[in-house]
């Protein structure tokens, strides 16, 4: 007989990125190259496994600081300076990823996290976690 913890445990979640937060990852990945072009090569990696890791246990991740005001289930995953912004879909088993952001910046709004609004903008962009960062390198 199974707890559930045991089926906590067994359930996987797809992990989606919005169109904006593949644009986030292209944004930093030439922010990094423009001084060092490895490392923004790994920083893309690792990001995509920071996010893949989310597939099992995403509850693990606090609230966002905007998640009062939004009211979303919006969490984060801290990843290196960067927060990895996405909501938990338990119908689904989807952990939807919206935003990737630096630390630093001030908080947004629900405007600035432009949620896709069909389903379809969603599995147009699933994680590529296994695949080359999806940026051109200009060296």
């Amino acid at each position: 007989m199974s707890s559930s913890g045991d089926s906590e445990r067994s359930t996987h979640y797809r992990t989606r990125l919005a169109p904006r937060a593949l644009r986030d990852v292209e944004e930093i990945y030439a922010y990094i190259a423009r001084e060092a072009p490895l490392a923004a090569d790994r920083w893309v990696a690792s990001a995509f496994d920071a996010v893949a890791s989310l597939a099992r246990f995403p509850r693990r991740c606090a609230h966002a600081p905007e998640e009062p005001r939004l009211r979303i289930g919006l969490r984060q995953l801290m990843f290196a300076n960067y927060r990895i912004l996405f909501t938990v879909d338990d119908e689904h088993h989807v952990v939807n990823v919206p935003h990737i952001r630096h630390g630093s910046r001030k908080a947004f709004s629900a405007e600035e996290l432009a949620l896709p609004d069909s389903p379809e903008d969603w599995a147009a962009h699933p994680c590529p976690s296994t695949q080359k960062p999806p940026v051109s390198r200009a060296r």
